[in-house]
């Protein structure tokens, strides 16, 4: 709970909606937290985990969306690793492909590097970014229930999005012994193959 007696977003929260909300997504989720926080809890789940890509997960997600544009992507991205990126947000913003949907955990943190604030701790709003590099829709979800709406919105109405989802900082522990990255992109090209109207 927040101070003001808010529910306050988590790992958790947040992935079990994309699950819930999201029908067959394919998954590019970045490193480290976002990672191990859906290995642990959705171990089977077919998704592009970028171990060591910081600052690529939404240029890698973009590539996947402009590939199968029937299937809807979504990249789970981090604030540092966006902020690392920011090439990558204006060319999505450029391309708009109604099949990407981009969601930033928030943490304002350098995760993977002992939590070191980011630009976000300072004021920078990454929806704001996104809306400056001309994404049709960029907002905030502060709560859970904020982020379920906008994935809801986004299901209503596919256009390119992002969403920005602030969490505390926290690790959500490590992520289980995951296959090997060769085995990884084996599956996540099997799924970008499979047909999901078969």
């Amino acid at each position: 709970m927040s101070e003001r007696g808010e529910e306050t977003n988590t790992y958790g929260s947040l992935l079990a909606a994309v699950v819930d909300e999201i029908a067959d997504p394919l998954l590019v989720p970045n490193l480290g937290t976002n990672t191990a926080a859906l290995m642990a809890r959705y171990p089977t789940l077919p998704a592009l985990h970028l171990w060591g890509g910081m600052g690529l997960t939404h240029s890698l997600g973009l590539g996947v969306a402009l590939a199968r544009p029937e299937r809807t992507v979504v990249v789970l991205d981090g604030d540092g690793s966006l902020l690392m990126g920011l090439g990558g947000v204006a060319t999505i913003g450029v391309l708009r492909p109604p099949n990407l949907l981009h969601v930033v955990l928030d943490n304002a943190a350098w995760g993977n590097t002992g939590g070191q604030p980011t630009h976000t701790a300072s004021g920078v709003r990454l929806e704001d970014v996104a809306a400056a590099c001309a994404y049709p829709v960029a907002v905030r979800a502060g709560g859970p229930a904020e982020f379920v709406e906008a994935l809801r919105r986004y299901v209503a109405e596919p256009r390119c999005t992002m969403v920005v989802a602030p969490l505390p900082y926290g690790d959500p522990g490590p992520a289980p012994r995951g296959p090997e990255p060769v085995l990884i992109k084996r599956d996540f090209l099997a799924e970008c193959l499979r047909n999901p109207r078969a």
